[in-house]
């Protein structure tokens, strides 16, 4: 039994029909989009985008090869995967103060920090520029404030405050409220001023600034009881 084979000239003619697999991919892409349930709609700027796609891919198909087509997208997904991860991972620290009282020459706030990013930190100092000077914080738990609930002269109840010790450690996108306390001010903040400003120090990269608007101002007292 004798098979028959096609002549050489329509073999290789079928087997260069499509000239690059960009070429065969520019016309599967028509194909698919002028036959598809849509294809009536493809019409105008939408013939002209499909158009103008597969001169992209021609030209492409002319320039480069499969290779480096391969290697450019795989640097390109990389690149972008490496920026994403370092966006994520990189430290990030929100701050709000929902309360700041002031008496004497001793500063402390109810505060509240959120570490978004995806690892953990440290906050290790924390400090208040006051009349253009740095202040530390103080590190270890210390009595802010009292709350004695009396009845006929009674104690029924009792409230005592400490602001919060250092370092304050916050797990990957987690959050921390306390309160912070300055002592030994040689004056205190503006009442008129509407933000502290406090230099961060954590376990991560550098010191840094940051301006922290207060939410219902100052509270100044002759006593910080």
């Amino acid at each position: 039994m004798e098979i028959s084979q096609a002549p050489t000239a329509f073999r290789k003619k079928s087997a260069s029909s499509f000239g690059s697999p960009v070429k065969a991919i520019c016309i599967l892409f028509t194909s698919f989009a002028l036959s598809s349930p849509l294809g009536p709609c493809y019409n105008g700027a939408g013939r002209s985008g499909i158009l103008l796609f597969n001169e992209i891919l021609s030209w492409l198909s002319s320039q480069l090869n499969v290779t480096t087509v391969i290697a450019v997208a795989g640097f390109v997904i990389s690149l972008c995967t490496a920026i994403s991860t370092w966006v994520a991972k990189r430290r990030r620290l929100r701050f709000a103060i929902y309360f700041a009282r002031g008496a004497e020459d001793t500063v402390y706030f109810r505060f509240g920090v959120e570490n978004l990013s995806q690892l953990p930190i440290a906050i290790s100092r924390v400090q208040i520029k006051v009349n253009g000077k740095w202040f530390d914080c103080t590190p270890l738990p210390t009595m802010v404030q009292e709350h004695i609930h009396r009845v006929r002269g009674e104690i029924v109840s009792k409230e005592t405050v400490y602001s919060s010790p250092l370092p304050i450690t916050l797990n990957a996108l987690g959050a921390f409220n306390g309160t912070i306390l300055f002592e030994g001010l040689p004056t205190l903040p503006e009442k008129s001023e509407e933000a502290v400003n406090l230099r961060v120090s954590t376990n991560r990269g550098k010191a840094f600034e940051t301006s922290i608007p207060l939410l219902s101002g100052w509270d100044y007292h002759s006593s910080n009881k």
